[in-house]
Formats: structure tokens, sequence, C-alpha cells
């Protein structure tokens, strides 16, 4: 049976909140033509090691290579982390321009991955699983000391 996880938690962006993570990698945007489409590497204003601000940022992405820890840092400085490992090496942020909130989603496997998996494209993340065999990750949510 193919398999993936992820979990789509939301948070609040108010006016000068940064988002923190490394990753190697993002995948091309969600659309039909872009399904045989791999992951490629980070290009300018994808980059988000320094933390940029995303409370105006419009951006639905797939990263990968995530190093497991991400940080939504507030304009009052109140940080929340997001950590997660085991299939969870993937990491889908989510904002339209008019929501009040980013999405921080670790996710097993690229969006459409049964797709991408069905034709040949590397890194999908898919798990196909034999009987009785599992998939699993564990996600922490916690509020930071400034």
């Amino acid at each position: 049976m193919p398999a993936g996880l992820g979990i789509h938690p939301y948070f609040p962006k108010h006016p000068g909140t940064r988002l923190r993570f490394s990753s190697v990698g993002v995948w091309p945007p969600d659309a039909p033509e872009a399904v045989e489409l791999a992951c490629e590497p980070l290009t300018e204003g994808l980059d988000f090691a320094d933390g940029p601000d995303v409370s105006q940022m419009v951006i639905d992405r797939l990263f990968e290579g995530w190093d497991g820890r991400a940080e939504i840092i507030a304009g009052d400085g109140f940080r929340t982390v997001i950590e997660a490992d085991g299939a969870l090496d993937k990491l889908q942020i989510y904002s339209a321009w008019d929501y009040p909130y980013v999405c921080v989603e670790p996710v097993s496997n690229a969006n459409d991955g049964f797709n991408r998996m069905a034709a040949g494209v590397p890194s999908h993340g898919v798990r196909v699983l034999e009987p009785g065999r599992s998939i699993e990750g564990t996600v922490r949510i916690y509020a930071a000391d400034n």
C-alpha cells in the first residue's frame, strides 16, 4: 500500500512574523504539468535560513531536506518551534495573500506524491508498505525561550 504522513498546523502571522528553517531544495509549485518535475536547488527568495518576514508573503511550496526544526518568530520575539523526525523529512509552507496564518507542515512525501511515484520522479517520498509494516514520525510544537 502506498503511504504518506503529514500534519498541517496553522500559526498566526502578524506584522513582523518571521519563519526560519534550513533546507537543501524546493519542489516546483503544484500544477498538473508539474507532476513529472523533481525537486530543485533553492533559489533566491526561497531560502528561509535567515528567517525572512512572512507576514506579507504568498507561498505554497514544499521544501526538501529540511533539518527537522522550524521557528516562527513573532514581531514581539515570541518563538514557536516545530520539530519533526522519522518519515517527516519534507516541509510544506503555505500562506495566501489574504490569509492571517502561515501553515508549517512536516510531511513525508511530495505533493501529488502518488502520481510522482508512478511517473518515476526521484525523492517523491511515498513509501510502499508491505503487509504488517508501518510508517511513523513525531512532531513537537512548543514555545521557546527568547
